[in-house]
């Protein structure tokens, strides 16, 4: 384990993002001297942190102890120049990040869809089988880090929490329960899905740097039905109905972190029906 003192300076690129605004917000509340670095927008900012622009950031000969490298492109249905988007931000970035900051400890965030083509209950040291460009893209990034004197890797489950992207399962679904008091699922309901608070995620990152190279998986320790998320979210809004329709043939993932938890010591999430009640009332406003 290495020691970080408070003096350690931190460079978050993607503070804007959501998750980038919660390992600002965490960092500075454990006082650590902390930048972010942001691209166009700047609706997430918040207070006792310097803020800079990616351009700024190259043109800058300041260094740092501990560089988090948020910022990723997730298609969205219906973008174009998919890969050349892909293959300029999650790839190229990256490198020119690390080449930057090569004595730096890199914090890469990557994802658990690298291991989307697998099969059976998934740990860090599972074989990864990336099918989308997406995952394909992460896997290259992780390469690239790993080229770094340290850093560390983790890779993320489906985040949720106050100020996401509603364009998701989650938001989707509750909002169908707030206004149309209906909640529509594929096939049965039974697909297993894994949701870890953004809260929870910050504190995997920001625990991972301080410890020796290696790779995390900041995933929740149960993985939920859509039935059960349905279910959660019907004891909360009164009137809602459970339909079901169609076939669902996507897979079930089910995660064991506990060689991730162990390492970084971390004992406890936030209680994840607690976590949804706060979504749900997040969203009726």
């Amino acid at each position: 384990m290495i020691e970080l003192n408070n003096k350690a300076t931190q460079l978050v690129i993607g503070a804007n993002s959501f998750l980038g605004k919660e390992i600002c917000k965490q960092l500075s509340l454990k006082s650590y001297s902390v930048t972010g670095v942001y691209n166009k927008n700047k609706n997430n900012f918040i207070n006792n942190i310097d803020y800079i622009s990616i351009l700024e950031m190259f043109e800058s000969d300041k260094t740092y102890d501990v560089v988090y490298i948020v910022s990723a492109y997730i298609p969205n249905k219906g973008d174009l120049n998919v890969e050349e988007r892909l293959k300029k931000v999650n790839v190229e970035l990256v490198r020119n990040i690390c080449n930057k900051y090569a004595n730096a400890k890199i914090i890469y965030c990557s994802s658990v869809s690298v291991y989307e083509g697998s099969e059976g209950v998934i740990k860090e040291n599972s074989k990864i089988n990336p099918i989308s460009l997406y995952a394909k893209s992460k896997i290259l990034g992780e390469n690239l880090v790993k080229e770094n004197k340290k850093y560390a890797i983790v890779r993320i489950s489906s985040m949720f929490g106050l100020n996401m992207k509603e364009m998701t399962f989650l938001p989707i679904i509750i909002k169908q329960a707030i206004n149309k008091k209906t909640i529509k699922l594929l096939g049965d309901g039974s697909r297993l899905q894994n949701y870890i608070s953004v809260k929870d995620v910050a504190i995997f990152l920001i625990e991972s740097s301080k410890h020796h190279n290696n790779l995390y998986l900041a995933t929740n320790i149960k993985s939920f039905s859509n039935f059960e998320i349905a279910k959660k979210i019907q004891s909360d809004i009164e009137g809602v109905r459970i339909v079901f329709s169609g076939i669902d043939n996507s897979k079930s993932f089910i995660y064991d972190n506990t060689f991730s938890r162990k390492q970084l010591k971390i004992k406890e999430y936030h209680n994840f029906t607690q976590s949804l009640k706060e979504l749900i009332k997040w969203l009726k406003k």
